[in-house]
């Protein structure tokens, strides 16, 4: 469900032009690799209990392309007040974190690719 919502704030950035999955046979600018280093509760205190989230992203260039290694790398956390005590709030929690990393996931990407001429206008060197 991580991955498939991911998927879709991408899909939905001005600035992407296509999501294509793992092993697919198509050409890629960047590839976008996420890794989901926590996501848990916090029950230790009754009145303060709240919803992790830890998501780092990293973008690189395919192999052998002239823009080398990684490009971008940064770790987006979040801890949250869940409204009540249950699953439910957690799960809601969770996912409005995951929208707020995403946000600030593209506004830096986009400032970032904005920034280097040479992914920004791919083709071009």
């Amino acid at each position: 469900m991580l991955t498939d919502s991911i998927r879709a704030y991408l899909l939905n950035a001005s600035f992407v032009r296509d999501v294509v999955s793992p092993g697919d046979d198509a050409s890629v600018d960047l590839f976008v690799e996420v890794r989901a280093t926590e996501l848990s509760a916090d029950f230790t205190a009754a009145d303060e209990a709240a919803a992790l989230v830890t998501l780092d992203f990293v973008v690189s260039s395919p192999r052998g392309s002239l823009l080398g290694a990684s490009v971008f790398r940064k770790q987006y956390a979040r801890r949250a007040r869940l409204s009540r005590r249950s699953a439910g709030a957690l799960v809601d929690a969770w996912n409005l974190e995951v929208a707020d990393i995403m946000h600030d996931l593209l506004r830096d990407l986009e400032a970032f690719l904005s920034s280097a001429p040479a992914l920004a206008k791919p083709g071009q060197h």
